[in-house]
């Protein structure tokens, strides 16, 4: 393993584990809403750890790094399947591993189509969200009622928010290289 496939494969799985202990919470979330929440959530922090590789990289290693990313949807998949499957909620199961892990990859691609080298994280993440909630727009409401979907959309919008705030904080844990445990979130970040 280069150097640089080592480096990638420690970030992309420290941001598994950042997500592993940061599920979105909010009860309000019906369960399609509840699966693309936590797909965008992996997506975001996946986008995260690779702007963090890719701002940090030189023109040899940005190949690697783009590979790997294509594979985060693979990478998702089977991290739900192993580690998340007894930690979601009994309400918002069965939960398909494949598709959380198809809809992350997404999220992830519509971060690579607004990253250059001197874009600032946070617009990068918002604009991904942006595109993401755009184009789910429709199971981000199902399960409420017609009247109810603005209510569907802020709640839904509330928790990207704060998946673009735990996505900002991995990054600034990654630039200064701390590794990712449970107690940074249960003690807040």
């Amino acid at each position: 393993m280069t150097p640089i496939e080592y480096r990638v494969d420690h970030a992309l799985m420290q941001a598994l584990r950042c997500v592993e202990f940061r599920l979105p919470t909010n009860p309000l979330l019906q369960n399609p809403g509840y699966v693309n929440a936590l797909a965008l959530r992996y997506g975001l922090v996946g986008a995260a750890a690779t702007h963090q590789l890719l701002v940090s990289a030189d023109d040899s290693e940005v190949g690697p790094i783009q590979h790997a990313s294509r594979e985060w949807h693979r990478l998702v998949a089977g991290h739900v399947t192993v580690h998340l499957g007894h930690r979601i909620p009994s309400g918002r199961r069965p939960v398909d591993a494949d598709q959380i892990g198809d809809l992350s990859g997404q999220a992830l691609r519509a971060y690579l189509a607004v990253y250059h080298r001197d874009s600032a994280l946070d617009e990068c993440l918002d604009e991904a969200a942006k595109v993401y909630s755009a184009r789910h727009h429709t199971e981000i409401t199902k399960g409420w009622p017609w009247y109810r979907a603005r209510r569907a959309r802020n709640v839904f919008s509330t928790t990207t928010a704060e998946s673009i705030r735990f996505a900002s904080l991995f990054f600034d844990r990654r630039s200064a290289n701390l590794e990712e445990v449970g107690e940074i979130a249960l003690l807040g970040e």
